[in-house]
């Protein structure tokens, strides 16, 4: 019975024991929670590349690694990527106003360029009108003699 406990106990700690001989649980709290500090000030002064690069090393990704990996991608203008990551953020942690805070910005952000988009006309209307002009463009070139786009 001894052995048998021994054995239960010896795989329990090589179960806890991460890859480097660190127990995981000092991994996944203390370390995870000053990586995502480093992320946040890495942000703070602009470093994308550095918060990036810190959070791709974490493994856990909870609502704090989602939340933090949406501000990387808005500050570099992705917003549909930052506003999923904001929304997952939100479903892990309902009650975290920050998170909360930002998909109403980045939603606001949104409505707020489609309504100056369609206010003057714009949207699909505009691909539209910059084809016909540099069809008609292409057309006055070439009845002078030259070529504004050569494949057509």
């Amino acid at each position: 019975m001894a052995e048998k406990r021994l054995r239960e106990v010896n795989e329990a700690y090589e179960m806890l024991v991460g890859k480097n001989g660190r127990i995981w649980e000092a991994q996944s709290g203390c370390e995870r929670e000053s990586g995502l500090a480093r992320v946040r000030e890495a942000l703070q002064r602009g470093d994308l590349w550095s918060a990036e690069s810190l959070l791709d090393a974490i493994e856990f990704r909870g609502a704090e690694w989602h939340f933090l990996k949406g501000l990387c991608l808005r500050m570099k203008g992705w917003y549909g990527e930052a506003r999923q990551h904001f929304a997952h953020a939100v479903r892990l942690e309902p009650g975290n106003r920050e998170y909360r805070q930002a998909i109403e910005d980045i939603e606001g952000t949104a409505a707020a360029y489609q309504e100056r988009v369609y206010a003057r006309g714009g949207g699909v209307d505009d691909a539209c009108r910059i084809c016909q002009c540099l069809i008609c463009s292409d057309c006055c070139c070439e009845c002078m003699g030259g070529d504004l786009i050569a494949c057509c």
